[in-house]
């Protein structure tokens, strides 16, 4: 009864919102992180129309052909910046492609995916990730180009 309620409030329900702090001024990465809040966005709204089963294998491919050069460009302007915390950073990378690859695996081998499970990793993360992560990495590069 509440998912149907919650499935006719709105055609697109989203469960994270952008915040302007996680601006870190390199087009092209600010670019990636929209996309990818907006691809937990649709794969939750994907969730609550009964949907799931069909988004979640379209989201890990588009996770699985984006992260890994995204997370490229943003340790080598980490590294180009000096920015003091890389080695965390990094490691928090390394511990998404970790986890994400256990999904990946399990779509290459046939094997369906949870949606809700999948859901709670990537939005989970990435909300965690550009709170704790990214937007320190913004204020740290903002003060820089402001000095």
């Amino acid at each position: 009864r509440f998912l149907d309620q919650v499935r006719s409030d709105q055609e697109t329900v989203c469960v994270l919102s952008w915040d302007d702090a996680w601006n870190v001024g390199i087009p092209s990465i600010d670019k990636h992180h929209r996309e990818f809040l907006d691809g937990v966005n649709l794969l939750f709204t994907a969730l609550m129309n009964g949907d799931g089963r069909e988004a979640a294998p379209k989201m890990a491919t588009l996770v699985a052909q984006t992260i890994e050069p995204h997370f490229t460009e943003e340790e080598e302007a980490m590294r180009r910046h000096r920015y003091p915390e890389v080695a965390t950073h990094m490691q928090a990378h390394k511990m998404f492609i970790s986890r994400f690859q256990e999904f990946r695996q399990a779509l290459q081998t046939g094997q369906k995916l949870d949606a809700g499970e999948f859901f709670d990793f990537v939005s989970g993360w990435f909300r965690v990730h550009m709170t704790d992560h990214d937007a320190a990495l913004a204020r740290f590069l903002h003060s820089r180009r402001a000095a």
